[in-house]
């Protein structure tokens, strides 16, 4: 199942590579990888890493269709949403780190995403949207941290919602404390 899913999500990669009109080589050399590289990620034999995806989303890729298969549609009225959800509620966003802002905007945009293409209501809720941003904001090094492992592993783990993901992050955060996130492991019990 994970090797079809890496040949698909690779295919998407090669897609894009080429919607970009650039060839494999000079796409690898921008991104910082060698052409072989690129060829086994294009392939689906290999997985990229976070600083690849980073850096190809830099060069113009579509890193939501790439990964998960779907292209934002209609990007500028969802980001009014998103910015909305993340601005208007009880608590500022102001003190988050910018990289824990763009994990609460992935949030919120998948909640939207997902819940106008299943037409149905967001599955985060006002409540937990600020939960969110209160976390974000206090603990934003451990919040990224979170957000950032378990984002590594949700493809593994299927399609989750917005509120699936928010609740993996909380879990996370409440099982390991910051203990583990600063390199300090709780002993096994």
């Amino acid at each position: 199942m994970w090797a079809k899913l890496r040949k698909e999500s690779g295919a998407r990669l090669r897609e894009e590579r080429m919607r970009l009109k650039l060839s494999q080589e000079a796409f690898a050399e921008r991104v910082g990888v060698h052409r072989r590289t690129q060829v086994n990620y294009e392939a689906g034999e290999r997985e990229p890493d976070v600083a690849y995806y980073e850096a190809a989303a830099s060069l113009g890729i579509d890193l939501p269709y790439v990964l998960e298969g779907d292209r934002i549609e209609k990007l500028p009225a969802l980001a009014a949403k998103v910015a909305a959800r993340l601005f208007g509620g009880d608590i500022s966003p102001a003190g988050a780190s910018v990289q824990a802002l763009e994990n609460l905007f992935y949030l919120f945009a998948l909640d939207e995403v997902q819940s106008a293409s299943q037409s149905g209501a967001l599955s985060i809720g006002k409540a937990q949207a600020e939960a969110l941003v209160r976390t974000a904001v206090e603990k934003s090094d451990e919040f990224e941290e979170a957000f950032d492992a378990i984002c590594r592993y949700a493809g593994r783990l299927g399609s989750l919602s917005g509120s699936d993901l928010a609740n993996l992050v909380f879990e996370t955060l409440q099982r390991h404390g910051s203990a583990v996130f600063s390199g300090k492991h709780p002993r096994a019990r």
